[in-house]
């Protein structure tokens, strides 16, 4: 079993780029450098095709301009790819780097020097600019930093978006819908004393959840409304259960939780699975799209209402494939 890293120094011009391997099996851990290897000053994750997989950088130029490359490593070497140059850039001139599985794309925020904030959507094979668009709504977006590398492990985003986070009062949390070329609050008012500090946030777009953390030991699940658990009462809670197993809400008894108006406004258990969707929703698996049959280990449990778990089943459950779930 081999894990290959790549890494680079972060400061100055450096004429190759460093990448150290390191080998489980034979415990030994080595260094060398990529020839003709860019001087990174930000980066971010990039394919996995069945060829190689990748790290996507950009380098930085007090010139205003960056070089935009492709480190690949396809097994046994890494090649350094350059894909295009963005002149005319403020420093730091890449404030968003991202590849997003739907569309194919690298989703590059550019920083001009007048101003001009520009979303650039590269098809990575060639270097060339399939689409861009302005933004002009005063935000700095960023899920980049030169002394943060560590943002794209902790900011999840589904196919086809882009997590961000830019400061204003407070951070906000923000989600660009590659597709539709638009930007929609994800949370805000989150505090940090500056941007660095704000890198300890972890951000799950698929559980609409989102983690704070004051120091190293406080950690806070924040939630979006309806994603929380909570949201609803004890009773409310208990009769979905009961629900699941095929036990209507009507046959239950409930003493000490209060009248009917307590347990949720009367919403039928079964409408709210339902609202779930997960029976009729659309998978990903290894970026095709599949039903929820394709995903569970057992579809033939797969009901109008939910997943039945039979008495005689003595595991008690159903599991999931790994999937990204885009109902």
């Amino acid at each position: 079993m081999e894990e290959r890293l790549s890494g680079t120094s972060r400061y100055g011009k450096r004429p190759e780029q460093n990448q150290a391997c390191a080998d489980l099996t034979a415990r030994t851990f080595d260094v060398s450098s990529i020839a003709d290897g860019p001087a990174i000053y930000t980066l971010n994750k990039g394919r996995r095709t069945a060829g190689f997989f990748s790290f996507f950088v950009a380098t930085e130029d007090l010139s205003g301009t960056s070089e935009i490359y492709e480190l690949r490593f396809d097994g046994d070497a890494w090649t350094s790819v350059h894909l295009l140059s963005l002149t005319g850039s403020a420093v730091p001139a890449v404030d968003v780097i991202w590849f997003d599985p739907l569309t194919g794309y690298l989703v590059l925020l550019h920083h001009l020097s007048a101003g001009t904030k520009r979303f650039k959507y590269i098809n990575p094979d060639t270097g060339d600019v399939a689409d861009s668009f302005d933004v002009a709504d005063g935000l700095a977006y960023f899920n980049v930093a030169a002394l943060i590398p560590i943002f794209y492990d902790r900011l999840i985003s589904q196919p086809g978006y882009v997590l961000m986070l830019a400061p204003g009062d407070d951070f906000g949390i923000y989600l660009l819908d590659v597709v539709a070329k638009s930007i929609s609050t994800f949370a805000t008012d989150l505090s940090a004393p500056d941007g660095t500090r704000i890198a300890e946030i972890i951000v799950d777009q698929y559980k609409t959840r989102y983690i704070s953390a004051t120091g190293a030991h406080v950690w806070i699940v924040h939630g979006q409304p309806n994603s929380v658990p909570g949201t609803i009462t004890l009773r409310r809670a208990i009769e979905m259960l009961m629900f699941l197993a095929g036990i209507p809400a009507e046959k239950l008894r409930f003493e000490g939780f209060g009248d009917d108006s307590s347990s949720g406004g009367g919403i039928d258990p079964a409408d709210i699975l339902d609202d779930l969707g997960f029976i009729a929703g659309t998978y990903m698996v290894h970026g095709a799209a599949a039903a929820a049959a394709d995903v569970v280990d057992k579809p033939a449990r797969i009901g109008a209402s939910g997943l039945q778990i039979l008495d005689n089943d003595s595991m008690r459950k159903v599991s999931g494939y790994a999937c990204d779930w885009t109902a």
